[in-house]
């Protein structure tokens, strides 16, 4: 146990960094992709929900597997500067967990602005604001103030899919604790001390999106 909990701060640090890479760049992908959508219609609109239908229809362990073990077998990806990314374990995790987190987010983005009130983009048209202008100062701040309780829930999920690293070599949380019940055969000592780190963790990431939403909170709401 001293062992283990000697090498514990870099397993914390790496599943942390995993956790917050993974939705931070997720977020930036929902972004775009979740105002695309909303200012799509038809065949484009049809051809961006391929993504989101993709990675949200299968299992992040499946998407890991394919870009960590599949991509790399792609003799291209092996000799460009992919590699880079493909080639490391840590750089296909992250990968991995931002594409599902922007696949997940982006639909949440989308129906936050979708469940806007139209009448605010027919004022800001009779105003002679342009639809990019009310997208971005008038329709995407109220969608996100709406939508930060679901995404509490979403850094919760990254933080929980980030285990899953530990199936491709990467010592995180769940690699390091798996380790050392492979030496010790004594699972009951390590797994109850991975998860009330793992609820630590949730704990703060959960307090710090509650500040942020009285924060943020309109007056009288």
């Amino acid at each position: 146990m001293q062992e283990f909990f000697a090498n514990l701060p870099e397993a914390i640090w790496l599943t942390v960094k995993l956790t917050l890479f993974g939705f931070f760049a997720g977020q930036l992908i929902a972004f775009v992709l979740g105002s695309c959508l909303h200012l799509t219609k038809g065949f484009l609109h049809n051809i961006l929900r391929i993504y989101p239908f993709v990675f949200r229809g299968t299992p992040l362990l499946i998407q890991l597997f394919i870009i960590y073990y599949g991509v790399a077998q792609v003799g291209f990806v092996r000799d460009s500067f992919l590699w880079i990314i493909f080639g490391s374990a840590q750089g296909a995790a992250m990968l991995a967990l931002t594409l599902n987190v922007g696949a997940y987010s982006s639909i949440l983005v989308y129906g936050g602005l979708k469940n806007l009130p139209k009448g605010q983009v027919e004022a800001s048209s009779a105003l002679g604001i342009g639809r990019l202008q009310t997208l971005i100062r008038i329709e995407l701040p109220q969608a996100y103030r709406h939508l930060l309780p679901s995404l509490s829930n979403e850094i919760i999920f990254t933080l929980k899919g980030s285990a899953l690293a530990s199936t491709i070599t990467i010592m995180e949380l769940t690699g390091l604790t798996r380790t050392f019940i492979a030496k010790t055969y004594s699972p009951f000592e390590y797994f109850p001390v991975a998860g009330l780190v793992y609820l630590a963790i949730g704990f703060v990431a959960l307090q710090a999106f509650r500040t942020l939403e009285r924060r943020l909170r309109l007056p009288g709401h």
